[in-house]
């Protein structure tokens, strides 16, 4: 009869945990934290699309490695220790393979999110800093691309994320005078976040540049983002 008392407690604390990371998991890839208003119904889908692959991987990867390694501490405590040790490290390894099998989908499905979402300014880029640093290879297609809707958001983007390879291409679009000055703002912008040797030396090149009259719109962006230059 103990026995039984505690396979049920056992199971309903694994249902319990189970639910508590559905609910997480739910939240966390939820299609409204990507749509605020009314959008185009085949961006709409996309993104519901990627949410829905993202939480069926968040999911897999949590519940699984965290019911083994409660599984784990049941069997070390009223089992074998080293039973219970062996299932604890199994959910270990699975949260971090886990992790690393699917993180090419996972970065993937947060760029679909990024392209496609429809947020307030200061949202835009959530997924990016989701995704990590390596969302920035998917980033550098918008980089270069004059006609992407997304463009600024991505050189921004690449900044965040500290995405050293695009160090090269910022600092031509930094010094086109041809690209517009809030483009222009950015690339500098991302540069100082990137903060490598190679672009902080692009940064100390532009400030200490003669700039001509072509520049000054992008020096008063600049100072509008409060980086005014010296």
């Amino acid at each position: 009869m103990k026995k039984i008392s505690k396979n049920i407690l056992l199971v309903t604390l694994l249902v319990l945990v189970n639910l508590a990371i559905f609910l997480f998991c739910k939240i966390l890839t939820d299609e409204g934290n990507f749509i605020w208003s009314k959008i185009d119904p085949t961006k709409r889908f996309l993104v519901s699309m990627a949410c829905m692959d993202l939480m069926r991987i968040k999911y897999f990867v949590y519940a699984n490695s965290i019911n083994f390694f409660l599984l784990g501490t049941y069997f070390a405590y009223y089992y074998r220790k080293t039973l219970g040790v062996l299932t604890m490290v199994l959910g270990v390894l699975i949260f971090f393979g886990g992790n690393k099998l699917f993180k090419e989908e996972v970065v993937r499905n947060y760029y679909i999110i990024f392209k496609n979402q429809k947020v307030p300014e200061d949202f835009v880029l959530e997924p990016v800093k989701s995704a990590g640093e390596d969302i920035g290879k998917y980033l550098m297609s918008d980089v270069r691309n004059i006609l992407s809707p997304v463009r600024k958001y991505a050189i921004t983007g690449v900044g965040e994320i500290r995405y050293a390879p695009a160090t090269n291409e910022l600092n031509e679009i930094l010094h086109d005078l041809k690209e517009k000055p809030e483009i222009r703002g950015e690339a500098y912008l991302a540069l100082v976040k990137i903060g490598t040797e190679r672009s902080a030396s692009y940064v100390r090149i532009f400030i200490g540049s003669i700039h001509p009259p072509a520049d000054q719109a992008t020096i008063d962006y600049l100072r509008s983002k409060g980086r005014a230059l010296k």
